[in-house]
């Protein structure tokens, strides 16, 4: 007889809902920008005596209202891919 792990069950689902999410086309939570696709940088902190410990350095994600496929939706673009679509007269939203 099987004994039924309800956490299991519910670990389960939601790594089911979740992959379903991504699947169609979601970043998740992650910080990646919408527009570039940049991501965090990794590389060495320089103390004074020139140790080297592991740092990152993230990118400047900004939320912008934006119209997709007919729908206002909230997504996280980089500073710099916002300046480059200002210049491109691409039209914010209020929403």
């Amino acid at each position: 007889m099987a004994i039924f792990n309800k956490n299991l069950a519910n670990r389960f689902h939601i790594c089911y809902l979740m992959k379903a999410y991504l699947s169609e086309g979601g970043y998740g939570m992650s910080r990646v920008c919408a527009v570039s696709g940049k991501k965090a940088l990794s590389g060495n902190r320089r103390s004074h005596s020139l140790r080297a410990t592991r740092r990152t350095w993230g990118v400047n994600l900004q939320k912008v209202h934006m119209v997709i496929d007919g729908k206002p939706q909230t997504v996280k673009v980089s500073a710099r891919a916002l300046k480059t679509l200002k210049s491109k007269n691409a039209k914010a939203v209020n929403a």
